[in-house]
């Protein structure tokens, strides 16, 4: 006779396949929470972010800031020598802080602009022969159109101070940028010891200022350690050329080290708080 093929199918019991579907029920639900919950969150980040950025045009608008000058001295004339430009926001946010949310919400440059305006409009009522230091980003610093626009007409030695905390897309188009801008404007790392990049950074920005950051002059009297490190930048510093500026001095024994160790420049409450004028 003709042979049969017999196709057995094996079928799960009921119990089995209902598993299975609570299973993948259970995930499906377990995905909606997921993406619902991310969604959510998109959406409280939106507005949280839509929140600064029209708190920070009402401070631009307003000008709910006000810029103080603090003052740079000589420690080798015991002269004036310069100015920082230091902006205070009337609510009193840090403004660290407050530049960098503007930042993060896309208005950084905008009001490092209106800010950097109004320092170098009020620095008329400064000495003449006293240089201005201003803090601004290496983005900022390399959109030259808007920086020469801010300084056409003003004729002070402006030293631009380009934070360590952040980096540098391309130290050698940034230094170009300065230089085409006249001799008259300068550049210096601020913050230099306490950012990311240390010593590399300074040393690819070829500036003629180094900012020592505050943490190593703070008791620097005291500390060997201190004064080794403060001693080997100086000496850094004095073979590329470059001037240290000490901030956060507030003891006359930590001038006195600055001065031994050959530290020109200085400032702090001790010599001087910001101020308006």
């Amino acid at each position: 006779g003709n042979d049969q093929v017999a196709c057995l199918v094996t079928v799960p019991p009921v119990s089995a396949r209902k598993s299975d579907l609570d299973r993948l029920l259970a995930a499906t639900i377990d995905f909606a929470q997921l993406a619902a919950g991310m969604l959510a969150d998109g959406i409280v980040a939106m507005i949280e972010r839509a929140t600064i950025a029209k708190r920070l045009k009402s401070t631009i608008d307003s000008r709910a800031y006000s810029i103080v000058y603090q003052p740079i001295v000589d420690l080798h004339l015991d002269v004036l020598a310069g100015y920082e430009a230091l902006t205070r926001f009337h609510d009193g946010a840090s403004t660290e802080g407050t530049f960098l949310q503007a930042a993060a919400v896309g208005i950084g440059h905008e009001l490092e602009f209106v800010t950097l305006r109004d320092a170098l409009l009020g620095a008329h009522r400064l000495p003449d022969d006293a240089w201005l230091s201003v803090n601004v980003s290496p983005s900022l610093t390399l959109r030259t159109d808007d920086l020469r626009l801010l300084l056409s007409g003003h004729t002070r030695q402006v030293v631009l101070e380009v934070s360590e905390h952040e980096s540098v897309p391309d130290y050698e188009a940034l230094r170009q940028a300065v230089a085409g801008m006249g001799a008259r404007v300068q550049l210096s790392v601020d913050d230099a010891g306490s950012g990311f990049a240390s010593l590399a950074h300074i040393l690819a920005l070829k500036a003629e200022f180094v900012k020592l950051d505050q943490t190593w002059v703070r008791g620097i009297h005291t500390d060997p350690s201190r004064q080794a490190l403060v001693a080997g930048l100086q000496y850094f510093a004095r073979e590329t050329g470059a001037s240290i500026i000490a901030e956060g001095v507030e003891e006359v024994e930590e001038v006195t080290s600055l001065r031994e160790i050959g530290v020109r420049f200085a400032q702090g409450f001790l010599l001087g708080r910001p101020a308006s004028y």
